[in-house]
């Protein structure tokens, strides 16, 4: 049989002979097909708003969906900062207070500076 006549026989039988493999997802379950229909229609939606909107979007979805703390059963996320904070080199405070400032939102920026002025007295 000519390899035309193969192909337009069973035109899987040569992809998969030669290991191809098909770039079609594969679900178990609805559930499966309908989690990655949403997670692509997540990420094109993502994918046009611009960069300006999309992070503050992204980041407190983010939040919302983040336990307070990941890295330990018993401890808050302040409560490991402050555990960090007792244990780095004066070096490494000032660059991550500087650095988590300059990310923080303006909103956020004022709130942080009213609450430092009461530790200044």
């Amino acid at each position: 049989m000519r390899r035309a006549d193969a192909e337009s026989e069973n035109p899987g039988a040569l992809a998969g002979a030669t290991g191809v493999k098909s770039k079609e997802p594969i679900f178990r379950t609805q559930e499966y097909r309908e989690r990655f229909d949403a997670a692509r229609a997540l990420i094109g939606a993502i994918r046009s708003c611009h960069p300006e909107e999309a992070v503050p979007i992204m980041a407190a979805a983010l939040d919302s969906l983040t336990p307070e703390y990941a890295g330990g059963a018993f401890r808050t996320v302040m409560e490991e900062a402050e555990c960090w904070a007792a244990l780095a080199t004066k070096r490494e405070r000032k660059a991550y207070v500087l650095q988590g400032f300059k990310a923080m939102p303006l909103a956020d920026r004022r709130s942080f500076m009213a609450y430092a002025h009461r530790w200044l007295a």
